[in-house]
């Protein structure tokens, strides 16, 4: 991610899908988050011009990232701190929590058809259903 990518309002996102252009408001954590990367980055060697960069300041190739992801599932795995997931799992609980929430799903995902988003949602919701009165169940 490019850090022009991190502006006043937000990160700026771009779908290569469609090209559609979307923006992730800022937040306390994700401030935080971003400040995070920022000092690791310097902490390892230089900040470069993306977000992610290795110790020479240089952007991650896509195998390079891979490593990376690799390396650092197994290792909180290891601790116990997680199970194993994949980005996608990452897209599907997005939208799901996006969903139960009350928001749209299907904008936050980008998506144009809302049947698209509906393969994102989990369909491990628990239902509530409704209770019979007692009374009707006790007989004298």
């Amino acid at each position: 991610m490019p850090l022009d990518r991190l502006t006043p309002d937000g990160i700026t996102l771009r779908s290569s899908k469609t090209g559609k252009m979307a923006i992730i408001p800022w937040d306390d954590e994700l401030i935080q988050l971003v400040k995070e990367i920022k000092a690791d980055n310097l902490a390892q060697g230089k900040q470069g011009p993306t977000l992610f960069s290795n110790r020479y300041g240089r952007p991650y190739n896509k195998d390079s990232f891979h490593s990376r992801w690799q390396y650092g599932m197994r290792k909180a795995i290891h601790e116990g701190r997680i199970e194993r997931f994949t980005e996608h799992d990452l897209r599907a609980k997005h939208a799901t929590d996006a969903d139960d929430q009350g928001f749209d799903a299907t904008t936050n995902l980008q998506h144009s058809d809302r049947r698209t988003t509906q393969s994102y949602l989990r369909a491990k919701k628990v239902l509530r259903v409704s209770t019979l009165g007692a009374e009707e169940f006790i007989s004298d």
